[in-house]
Formats: C-alpha cells, sequence, structure tokens
C-alpha cells in the first residue's frame, strides 16, 4: 500500500539518511541497520547463524558491541559464533567477556565444555564435566567420552559410553562417540552399526551423516557415500551444534565422491558452495586442486595447494596432495621434498609413502623405492597398491620375484590398461612371451594405445629365430625411433642372443632419449664388461653416479668391478660411498656381508646381515635376499633359518629358497612337498616351482615323470628353449648323453647362450666325441670375453693335460674381471709347478690368502711349498687343510708324501696303507701307488 505524500513530507528522517539507506542496501551492508535496536539485532543474528549465515550473524553481533561492549547477552552468541567458526580461542575470549557482563555461569556449561575441546584442554573438560550437572545426561556422557578418547583412555571413553546408552538407547550424541571409537580401533563394521541407528533416531544430525559418508567411503562405496554427504549437508543448513569447518568437510567429501563416481558437474557445484560459505581458505584451496587433478591440470593444481599450504603450513592433506601433483607434473625433485616433510612428521601416512614410492621409481630408484616400502612394515596387511609398488620396484631392480607381486595386486586394483602394460611388460622382461601376450590380448580394442599394440608386436617378434626376430625388431625400432622403452627392451633382447653391436646401438639411443633413465646405462655397462671394456664399464658406471647420486645399483656394480679385480678395499669402500649415499640402504650390506664370508670372515658377514634386519625389520624380501647371500656361501643350516623366517612373513620368492635348500642339503622329499604346494597355488608362479619339480623328478631317477612334467609346463608357458635345455638336463641325469645333445642343440638353436654351449661341451666329452672342444673354440671366436666358456676350456685342458694350452686359457682370464679369483689362482698355481715355474709359490700364497678357509686351496700352497723345499711351513698348511677336509685322498697323499720328505718313512708307509686301502679312485692315486712301492722297496 502507498503511504501518503504527506507522510513522507512530514517525516522525520532526514533525506540523506533515506540515501545513506540506500547506498548502504546496494552496498550489502545491512541496510538502515542504525535504526533497528541491539535487541532486534541480537536476535537477527541468533537467526542467521541458526541458517548457517556467518557473516551477516557476525556483522549484527559486532554492531551491538559496539554500541553497548558491555552486553553478555551479545558476547554469549559471539562466543557461540567463533565456535561455530573454528576460532577457539576468539570463542574462549568472548565467553570469559559475557561472563563479566553478568551471564549466569550455569547457563553456559555445554558452550564451555564444547571450548575445552576444541582447544584440547581435555582435563578441564573433564573436570568441569565432573561437577556441572546443567548438561543433559546423554550430552555429559558423550561429551566426556570424547574427552577420554582424546587422552587415549579408550576403554574408560566406551565404558562411558555404554553405561549411557543402557538409559539413552537412542541417542544419537552417544552413538556417534560409539562410532568414533570403533573407526580409531578399525571396527568398521560395528561403527557403521551404531552411524545407522543414529541417523535412524536423528536424521538431521550432520556430524552422524558426516561419518557415514566417511564410512562409505572406506567401503569404497562411493554413490552410499556421496548419498551420505548429501543429507549431512541438507542437516547443516541449520548448523545448531555443527561448526563451519564440519560443513565444510561435508562439502568436501562431496567434491570428492563427485568426482569419484564421474558427476564433474556436481563436483564443480560442492565446491562453489563451500567457496561460498568458506571464500579463500584453505580447504577451498584444497578442493579446487582436487577438481583440477581431476581435470588432468596438476600445474594448476599445485598452484592452489602452495596457496592453502601458505595459510596452513601443517595441512598434512594438501601437502601430500601437492606431492601428488608435482609427481604428476614431472617436478620429480619437489615431489619428494615435499612427501618427505609429511612422513618426517606422519610417517604411519601409507598413502604419502606410496607417492613417495612412486616418486622414487620414477626416478630410476628402485633400491630406495625398496627402503621406503620397507619402513612402513606393511607388507603383511594384504595392500594390493603396496603389491603392486614393491613388485614395480624389484622389476626395475631386476629381480624377477617382482613378478609374483604384480600378480597378486592387479585383480584388486582399478581396471585398465596401465597396470596390465606394466605386468606384461615383466613378463617379457622374464623371458614369459605367452603370458605377455595373453595380458595383453586381454586389454579391450578401445583401450590399445599404441604402445600396447608395440608391445604385442614386440612379443611376437622375439618368439621368432634369431635372425627373423632381428630383422623384425630392426622394423619396428625404424617404425618408433624414440620410444625409449622400446629402444631399451630392444637392446636387451639384442643382448641376450649376443648380438651386442645391435644391442649397443639400441641401448645407447635410447640413453640419449631418456638420459635419467639408469637402466640403459646399466646394460651398456654389463655389455661392456662382457667385452673386457673395464673402463668403458666404469665410466659408464660412475656417468650413472653423476645423473643419480643414489643409483645403489652403480655402486654395487663399480664394487663388483673392483672385487673381481682384486681390490678388496676399493669394492668396500665403493660399498661405504653407497651407504653414505643413502643410508638406509640395504643392498650394499649385503654385498659387504658376502665379501666377508668370502675372505673368511663369518662373524662380521653376519653382523653385516644382522645391520640390513635392523634396517628392514620383518621385511619379508630382506629377509630372503640374506638368506641367499648365506646360500650362495655355503651356509645352509642358516640359510634355511632365514628363508623359512621370510616365508612365513610373506615371501613367495623365500618359499622356493626353503625348497632349494632343502634339495641343497639333501632333504628331498621335505623339498617336493613344499614345491608342490607352490606348483598348485593359484595366486602364485606356478612356472618356477614346475622347473624345479621336474629337477627334482629327473634326480630321483624319475625321468619320466620329469618330461611329462615338463611337457605340461610348456603349455603353461614355459619358453621353449627354456623348455629345450631342461630336456636335455633331464636325459643328462638319466645317462641319456645322445638324447641331452640333440636337446641342448635344438635350445641352443632357438636361444643361444654361454651355459648351453657348456652343457653340449659337457655331453661331448661324456660321449667321448673326439675334439669335443671344438664348438668352445668357434664360440670364443665370437665372444672372446665369455668367461664362463673359457672357463670350462682352462679345466678341459688341465684336465687333459694340455699343460701349455690350460696355462694360457687362464693367463687370458687373468686379464679381465676376476683376475684375483682364489680358485683361478690356484689352479693356475698348480699348473706353474707342473712347469717348474717359480711363480707357482707366488700365486699359491695369493690364492690362499684370499680364501684361508678353502681347504683345497691350503692343500695346493701347502704342496708347493713342499715341493719347493719349505718343508716346515708347508706341512703345518697340508695338516690344516687335511683336517678340514678329511675326505679328501689326494689332500691325504700330499700329507704322506710331505711326512716322507721329512724322514718319517715309517709314518708315511703307514698313511699310505692306509689311503691306498679303500679302491676309492682319486687324482693322485698313480703318485701314491709309485711312492708306496718306492718305500717298501727301501
Amino acid at each position: 500500500m502507498n503511504a501518503p505524500r504527506g507522510a513522507i513530507a512530514g517525516s522525520a528522517v532526514p533525506r540523506f539518511a533515506a540515501a545513506l539507506c540506500i547506498a548502504g542496501v546496494l552496498g550489502g551492508l545491512g541496510g538502515c541497520d542504525w535504526l533497528i535496536s541491539d535487541r532486534t539485532k541480537l536476535e537477527r543474528a541468533r537467526t542467521q547463524l541458526a541458517q548457517g549465515n556467518v557473516r551477516d550473524a557476525v556483522f549484527n553481533l559486532k554492531s551491538v558491541l559496539q554500541h553497548n561492549p558491555a552486553d553478555g547477552p551479545a558476547r554469549l552468541e559471539l562466543a557461540r559464533l567463533s565456535l561455530t567458526v573454528g576460532d577457539a580461542d576468539g570463542a574462549a575470549t568472548e565467553l570469559a567477556r559475557a561472563l563479566d557482563a553478568g551471564i549466569p555461569p550455569g547457563s553456559v556449561g555445554s558452550l564451555a565444555v564444547d571450548i575445552l575441546l576444541a582447544r584440547g584442554q581435555y582435563q578441564q573438560a573433564l573436570q568441569r564435566l565432573a561437577v556441572d550437572t546443567s548438561l543433559p545426561a546423554p550430552r555429559r556422557a558423550a561429551r566426556t567420552a570424547a574427552a577420554q578418547l582424546a587422552l587415549g583412555s579408550v576403554g574408560a571413553a566406551r565404558e562411558t559410553l555404554q553405561r549411557a546408552l543402557a538409559g539413552s538407547p537412542d541417542s544419537a550424541e552417544l552413538l556417534v562417540e560409539l562410532a568414533k571409537i570403533d573407526i580409531r580401533e578399525q571396527n568398521f563394521g560395528n561403527a557403521a552399526q551404531a552411524i545407522a541407528r543414529a541417523v535412524a533416531h536423528a536424521p538431521d544430525s550432520a556430524e552422524a551423516w558426516l561419518i557415514a559418508g566417511s564410512l562409505k567411503v572406506h567401503e569404497g562405496d562411493y554413490r552410499g557415500a556421496e548419498s551420505a554427504f548429501t543429507r549431512g549437508r541438507q542437516a547443516g543448513e541449520v548448523l545448531h551444534d555443527f561448526t563451519l569447518p564440519q560443513l565444510g568437510m561435508l562439502l568436501g567429501g562431496l567434491v570428492e565422491t563427485r568426482l569419484a563416481i564421474g558427476d564433474g558437474p556436481g563436483a564443480v557445484q560442492a565446491l562453489n558452495e563451500l567457496d561460498a560459505r568458506l571464500p579463500g581458505t584453505p580447504p577451498t584451496h584444497y578442493m579446487r586442486a582436487r577438481l583440477l587433478m581431476a581435470a588432468d591440470n596438476p600445474r594448476a593444481a599445485a598452484a592452489e595447494l602452495q596457496r592453502a599450504l601458505l595459510a596452513a603450513p601443517d595441512y598434512v592433506a594438501a601437502r601430500r596432495l601437492l606431492g601428488a601433483a608435482l609427481l604428476a607434473d614431472g617436478s620429480l625433485e619437489q615431489a619428494s621434498a615435499e612427501l618427505s616433510q609429511v612422513l618426517s612428521s606422519h610417517p604411519d601416512d601409507n598413502d604419502a609413502r606410496k607417492l613417495l614410492v612412486e616418486v622414487e621409481l620414477a626416478r630410476k630408484r628402485p633400491d630406495v623405492a625398496q627402503r621406503i616400502l620397507a619402513e612402513a612394515g606393511i607388507s603383511s596387511r594384504g595392500d594390493p597398491q603396496f603389491d603392486w609398488l614393491l613388485g614395480t620396484a624389484l622389476i626395475t631392480a631386476g629381480s624377477e620375484s617382482g613378478i609374483a607381486y604384480l600378480e597378486k595386486s592387479l585383480s584388486a586394483l582399478p581396471a585398465g590398461a596401465g597396470p596390465r602394460i606394466e605386468l606384461a611388460a615383466a613378463y617379457l622382461m622374464a623371458g614369459r612371451r605367452s603370458d605377455a601376450l595373453g595380458v595383453l590380448e586381454a586389454i579391450p580394442a578401445t583401450e590399445r594405445t599404441p604402445q600396447v599394440r608395440r608391445l604385442i608386436v614386440f612379443a611376437n617378434i622375439i618368439h621368432r629365430p634369431k635372425d627373423e626376430a632381428l630383422n623384425a625388431l630392426r622394423d619396428l625400432v625404424a617404425n618408433y625411433p624414440s620410444d625409449a622403452p622400446l629402444l631399451g627392451a630392444a637392446g636387451a633382447y639384442a643382448l641376450s642372443v649376443g648380438q651386442y653391436d645391435v644391442a649397443e646401438s639400441y641401448l645407447e639411443r635410447s640413453r640419449q632419449l631418456d638420459p635419467r633413465d639408469v637402466l640403459p646405462r646399466m646394460a651398456l655397462a654389463q655389455l661392456a664388461v662382457g667385452r673386457g671394456q673395464l673402463g668403458r664399464a666404469e665410466h659408464l658406471l660412475r656417468e650413472t653416479i653423476a645423473v643419480d647420486p643414489h643409483a645403489q645399483a652403480a655402486y654395487l656394480g663399480l664394487s663388483g668391478l673392483r672385487w673381481a679385480q682384486g681390490g678388496s678395499d676399493e669394492a668396500q669402500q665403493l660399498l661405504q660411498q653407497a651407504i653414505a649415499a643413502d643410508p638406509g640402504a640395504v643392498a650394499p650390506r649385503l654385498r659387504f656381508a658376502q665379501i666377508a664370508f668370502a675372505t673368511g670372515e663369518p662373524a662380521r658377514g653376519r653382523a653385516l646381515l644382522d645391520q640390513a634386519a635392523n634396517l628392514a625389520p620383518n621385511n619379508a624380501e630382506v629377509g630372503n635376499a640374506m638368506g641367499e647371500v648365506l646360500l650362495a656361501t655355503g651356509h645352509l643350516d642358516e640359510a634355511l633359518s632365514r628363508f623359512s623366517a621370510a616365508s612365513a612373513a610373506g615371501s613367495a620368492r623365500a618359499k622356493l629358497n626353503v625348497a632349494r635348500t632343502e634339495m641343497a642339503l639333501g632333504k628331498l622329499e621335505e623339498a617336493r612337498r613344499l614345491l608342490e604346494a607352490a606348483a598348485a597355488d593359484p595366486h602364485g608362479d606356478r612356472l618356477e616351482p614346475g622347473v624345479l619339480l621336474v629337477g627334482l623328478d629327473a634326480r630321483q631317477g624319475r625321468a619320466a615323470d620329469a618330461l611329462g612334467r615338463l611337457a605340461g609346463l610348456r603349455r603353461a608357458g614355459l619358453p621353449e628353449a627354456d623348455a629345450d635345455e631342461l630336456t636335455g638336463d633331464i636325459y643328462v641325469v638319466a645317462g641319456r648323453f645322445v638324447d641331452a645333445s640333440k636337446a641342448y642343440e635344438l635350445a641352443a638353436s632357438k636361444r643361444p647362450s654361454s651355459s648351453l654351449v657348456v652343457k653340449v661341451f659337457r655331453v661331448r666329452q661324456a660321449l667321448n666325441t673326439p675334439d669335443p672342444h671344438r664348438e668352445v673354440l668357434r664360440w670364443l671366436e665370437s665372444s672372446p670375453a665369455d668367461r664362463l666358456v673359457r672357463w670350462e676350456l682352462a679345466e678341459y685342458l688341465q684336465r687333459i693335460g694340455h699343460r701349455d694350452a690350460a696355462i694360457n686359457e687362464y693367463e687370458r682370464l687373468r686379464q679381465g674381471p676376476g683376475a684375483r679369483d682364489p680358485v683361478l689362482l690356484n689352479n693356475l698355481a698348480c699348473l706353474y709347478l707342473e712347469s717348474k715355474d717359480p711363480r707357482a709359490a707366488e700365486l699359491g700364497r695369493a690364492a690362499h690368502d684370499l680364501a684361508p678357509e678353502a681347504y683345497e686351496i691350503t692343500d695346493t700352497y701347502g704342496w708347493i711349498l713342499v715341493k719347493t723345499g719349505q718343508l716346515e711351513p708347508g706341512m703345518e698348511l697340508l695338516r690344516k687343510a687335511a683336517r678340514g677336509a678329511p675326505e679328501n685322498a689326494d689332500i691325504a697323499y700330499h700329507v704322506a708324501a710331505g711326512t716322507a720328505y721329512l724322514g718319517d718313512k715309517a709314518k708315511a708307509r703307514e698313511l699310505l696303507a692306509r689311503l691306498l686301502h679303500s679302491k676309492v679312485a682319486f687324482a693322485s692315486r698313480p703318485e701314491a701307488e709309485a711312492l708306496r712301492n718306492a718305500l717298501a722297496a727301501q
């Protein structure tokens, strides 16, 4: 209704005041509030606060207090408002002022307790609750339990709630607190039941819906979580006891769950509401970053997260997400720094730990990645993501044992081509072409990226005969000249079939395309060692360390070079550098231990193994690696103990190593039971235990069973070349050398290797083939740096008495890595002794110094001393060797002969009679018989 003109004209309101009112409305300043009473403003503030209109509620309250600073009710409402917006300290200040202004203390009990809880003053809250009976009984019990839980008294908190629930079984406040206790103790089913009761009896409890949504997220039910968060947001529109930060959590939950179910517009809508409620706050920046990450814009996401952390440096979720954004953007150093900072203050944050592992894998540092995982001790939790990361780290480090972890985790990981591509690549690296093709061809056609198609082509190529495969591979590389992983794989294949020039070309190109990838450099270093180019190998390894100072594999490679060349001190210094580069590294300590055992220091070796165990407590893979060190150095019982513990902790590799060790100890039936169980495991690798069972069948004289089992392994995907080689192994054990020779030659035609050359050579010797070493000589013409084959040739020539030719081969071996191998020095010393070469004593002493506990080497050096007239020191060494190896007849002969040289001919005759009484054949038997006859004649 229009007012009369005269009413306006006669109004007492000045014109400039009306103008101010209009300006105020247009400017959003709350209208003509100077005309409204303080009581009206206070009531309006209460209404606005209840409706979640925080900004206008603040304006009205401060307007009241500006006129009347001692207005107790306004101070009290401002205290409530401060708590609602998350300012607990401001709330405490305003509550104190309200009490000073005359607000009765008995009317603020609930608010006072909530402020104490929000400020972390839990003991003071308990003291107040113990004497303040103004709160309703359920609320009093709920707040008491919250304080007890915050102080770590879980049992007391549960007891408080259970007593209260006996009288108020439908109290949402009590049920919410009970759910919090169950969540803390990871009793998620019980928590879900409590929250379901809470929302049934109090559907307007925003906090209950917030917890309900969080539980649904934990279950992976994102649609259910989105529904719960929506209900909570609706209930939180009228805040009551719900705080603005909690409302922000609800809205953030809506952003997250809508992203998870693919509702992008809904996520944006929730973010806009969050921005309106909490403009420019860290949670708003965080959620905007989440949307940007979903839109594949990690750089913009990182900028939002940095704004959030500028205002809240301890915002852990934001820093964790910043690490993920930097990783996605390729800023690996920065990502590592951010995630390491999270873990330094929150070592149990396994999400941050897994992200950091991804960073280290992207930096080509698989050893560091394994250590970070080991520090968490989460391998026993059945976490598929952990298994995947560990499998990737092991494979990147060159261990095929990682495949079992990839297989185990794949079914639990989200569907998609990415994980399957990684598993297929791992299969190809392990030579399991059929498995790789099975994984790749199962990827739907719509998801077959160019990388998938290239891998399928590659898998089909390497199945062909060598020359055909190399030609096809050359065409594939020509079509994709910038695919660094493809070039690396092509180089690895060429290296495996002995095409070193081709391998070097592909690996060099891969290295140039991805300069930070250490794997091509490591392969090139391996190639250089194989060619005897030790200087180039060292250069490549040091270049790798320059690119990545934490590259443990490079330190270990350099240490191995120095050790092989006889530089024990330098080898150990390099291992010390590896530890300095990464103090938590386990691998260099394991190598240290192996050196200690090899140099006759078992106590030191065990101490180093203990250090490794302390660095990665309860880590199954480290325990398995320790067992492998002990197995390699002949400490079978200790190895078995380590393997058994690692197997119990979940290492699939250790289970097989238990069986291997049982076989080495002669416990064949125990080994069989373990291997058959492993082969029957539907989640494990069936090929490797099957291969071991084939060998066990053959060893126990069950050739037909072995061949039948091998046929099954062929059908299961065992590479043909491997199957042919195993066939030859079975025939050798059965004494069928002609069949063995054919099988080995067939395997060599498909995939030539040093081991097959040696096996063919040995079979030909067994068949008494004329000049059985012709193929060996031909192989060495094209692969002169092949130490395995040259060793075999040198020992053969020594055995048949071709002394000068054997010396020549051993001396060539001394020119490459392994120049200080004690067995090499020992064998050459024996030949020098036979040739009356004065260098025999020098080499014998060097071999003994390197392996003082190897009794055959001790015998050689002692015999050289005796034969060169140094009788007493020589006899001391021979007696030591005889005590260590009492069954060795050749050592016994040397003791008898030395005794005769010392002049005790009666004792010598006694020793020889005892030795020759047995009909056992031994190399020195003719010499022993001749000496016995000579002594008898005397």
